[in-house]
């Protein structure tokens, strides 16, 4: 997503991404599941579990089809000064999407 977003600054092996993997990408979307419910896993700040957050869950490789899905969208804080900062997204269907571009 445009905008003042941005990923860490940190190398890919620094070790507060074995906790905060989700951090790598700004959008992600999973299937439902009930026991997903924070993006680092349920206890982010205790030594990280194997298994748990984002990153490993997208990589169970889930069907999006014909599921409730969560979209989840990433922000890293920005220490700046800002008046005002707004971001937004559209959802919609393919098939809404091709007949606005035809």
């Amino acid at each position: 997503m445009p905008g003042s977003n941005c990923l860490p600054l940190a190398g890919s092996e620094a070790k507060f991404l074995r906790r905060a993997a989700f951090l790598k990408h700004n959008l992600w979307v999973t299937p439902y599941a009930r026991d997903e419910m924070y993006p680092g896993g349920e206890f982010p700040n205790q030594n990280p579990r194997v298994g748990e957050g984002l990153a490993t869950w997208v990589k169970q490789n889930r069907s999006l089809e014909e599921t409730d899905v969560v979209l989840w969208s990433v922000r890293l804080p920005i220490f700046l000064v800002s008046i005002r900062e707004t971001i937004s997204f559209c959802i919609g269907t393919i098939n809404l999407i091709m007949e606005i571009i035809s």
